[in-house]
């Protein structure tokens, strides 16, 4: 508490703020920026997540798409095979 020099009360303390406006303003910009720069990072994140499971699945089905097409062919000629019997 600090006593009024003219009259003697008690007054409150009161000081400007040290920066004014601008300070907020900046404090403000900073958060905007921290912002973009973490929804930036977590959107680069899932990109590259998903790239690697794309490349994973497409790596496994690549096998799977082989196997099932030699299995297809030998089917192909099995059935070939007996329609020029009937």
């Amino acid at each position: 508490m600090v006593r009024c020099t003219e009259c003697g009360r008690a007054t409150p303390i009161l000081e400007d703020p040290v920066l004014g406006r601008w300070g907020a303003r900046l404090g403000s910009t900073l958060i905007l920026v921290h912002m973009l720069i973490a929804f930036g990072i977590v959107t680069m994140t899932s990109v590259v997540s998903f790239a690697i499971a794309l490349n994973i699945s497409r790596g496994s089905h690549r096998d799977l798409r082989e196997f099932i097409r030699s299995k297809w062919k030998v089917y192909q000629a099995d059935v070939s095979d007996l329609t020029e019997i009937l």
